[in-house]
């Protein structure tokens, strides 16, 4: 019986991907206001940027929170961080790569 028990209990490591498959769920304005959250932009960047009331930033905010499964506005940031590094920006391995090495260009003679 604890087995099973223990089966049904959220994991903190496992959240952020259940939350990563659920953001297919979300509106085009949540997943917008996602985004920018990701950016790290504060509600209110975000309500002036989209010429919304911060009243309603806040209520998307809940709306994401709710289907996402997070319980805090903290874990939101961070999960919407994690979404847009990892879909937006390079790997970190390409970004050392590319800052060490200077790469030379030869153009023909005309």
């Amino acid at each position: 019986m604890r087995a099973f028990k223990k089966s049904l209990e959220t994991r903190p490591e496992h959240r952020l991907s259940h939350a990563a498959s659920a953001v297919e769920n979300l509106s085009d304005r949540e997943m917008h206001i996602f985004q920018l959250l990701g950016s790290g932009l504060s509600k209110r960047q975000i309500a002036r940027s989209l010429n919304l009331s911060v009243k309603t930033i806040e209520s998307h905010r809940e709306n994401i929170k709710r289907k996402l499964g997070l319980k805090s506005s903290r874990e939101l940031v961070d999960c919407a961080t994690t979404y847009v590094e990892e879909t937006f920006l390079p790997p970190k391995k390409e970004l050392l790569s590319l800052s060490g090495k200077k790469k030379v260009v030869r153009f023909p003679v005309a």
